[in-house]
């Protein structure tokens, strides 16, 4: 319950003093959203990615709106609430769920950790 809170307010920190972004790229995301909801009113657009084909589903299933799929919904409310508005919590969601373009498979210790996948440039 320290550790988490943190975290939250120190990445929306770094997100709000610097530019807006146009594309995040996340690398190891795990099957995580902690990150991405702190950055999206900071940015257009995300790409996350992570070895763990599990981890992948996890976010694909979040992103379909899965009932079984973990529910960030807490997480979502405390960052609005940092924010300075609980109660959009919703609209975040739908932001994020609206950013996210790829969800792609990384391994760091190839020369090209994203396989065959060739991205634009990235901020």
């Amino acid at each position: 319950m320290i550790f988490l809170p943190f975290v939250l307010k120190n990445l929306l920190k770094a997100f709000s003093r610097g530019p807006r972004f146009h594309t995040l790229l996340e690398i190891g995301c795990g099957p995580c959203l902690h990150c991405t909801l702190c950055a999206t009113e900071h940015v257009e657009e995300m790409v996350l990615s992570d070895y763990a084909s599990n981890n992948r589903q996890e976010i694909e299933q979040w992103l379909q709106n899965d009932p079984k799929a973990f529910g960030w919904s807490p997480i979502a409310k405390f960052v609005c609430e940092l924010e300075g508005n609980r109660e959009k919590w919703q609209e975040k969601e739908k932001k994020l769920r609206d950013s996210i373009k790829q969800v792609l498979k990384c391994d760091v210790h190839q020369n090209n950790p994203l396989h065959s996948v060739e991205l634009e440039p990235i901020d």
